[in-house]
C-alpha cells in the first residue's frame, strides 16, 4: 500500500454542525505544493457548497522506525485503550490523548500505572521529548505533565 498524504477541509453549516472533507495525495509532495493543490481545491469546493470552510489541515505520511512489532499482539484489541489526560499550559483545560489496545498488564484497577518505566516513557516523550517540536494541545499551548489515565473502551 502506497503511503499518501491527506488534507481536511472543515465545513461548518448554518447549525454549527461540522462536516469534514478528505482529498488524498501521493506522498513525496512538498508542503507547498500541497498548500498550492489545496488554495485550487478548496477554492472550487467553495463554489458548489452552501456550507462554510473554516479550517484546512494537513497530515504527511511518515515512515516509522523499524524496531516497532511487527504484529499485534493475540487477546489484545483497539476497543481497550486509555485516555491519557495532560495539563496545558496557561489554561483550566486538560487535553486528552487516547491510547488504543493499551497492555492489560499496565492496568491497576481503572486506571494505567503511571509509574511503569514504560509508561513513564511514553510520558515524557510527550512532554519532554528529545526532538525540537513538542506535541501540544490543539491550540498551540504546551503539555506539561500527565494527570491521569482512565481505561475506556470504544467501539474500532
Amino acid at each position: 500500500m502506497a503511503a499518501v498524504d491527506l488534507i481536511s477541509y472543515t465545513v461548518v453549516d448554518v447549525a454549527g454542525t461540522r462536516s469534514q472533507v478528505h482529498l488524498y495525495a501521493p506522498s513525496g509532495s512538498t508542503v507547498a505544493q500541497l498548500q498550492a493543490l489545496s488554495d485550487e481545491v478548496v477554492a472550487a469546493l467553495d463554489e458548489i457548497i452552501a456550507g462554510q470552510v473554516i479550517s484546512a489541515n494537513l497530515n504527511l505520511a511518515l515512515t516509522l522506525p523499524g524496531t516497532l512489532k511487527l504484529t499485534p499482539l493475540a487477546g489484545h484489541y483497539v476497543q481497550m485503550g486509555a485516555n491519557f489526560g495532560f495539563n496545558a499550559l496557561g489554561t483550566a483545560y486538560r487535553h486528552s490523548i487516547r491510547v488504543p489496545s493499551i497492555l492489560e498488564s499496565l492496568v491497576v484497577g481503572d486506571e494505567v500505572d503511571l509509574t511503569d518505566a514504560d509508561v513513564t516513557d511514553f510520558v515524557d516523550a510527550i512532554v519532554d521529548p528529545a526532538a525540537t517540536t513538542k506535541p501540544s494541545d490543539r491550540h498551540g499551548a504546551d503539555l506539561t505533565g500527565v494527570i491521569n489515565a482512565p481505561v475506556t473502551f470504544r467501539s474500532g
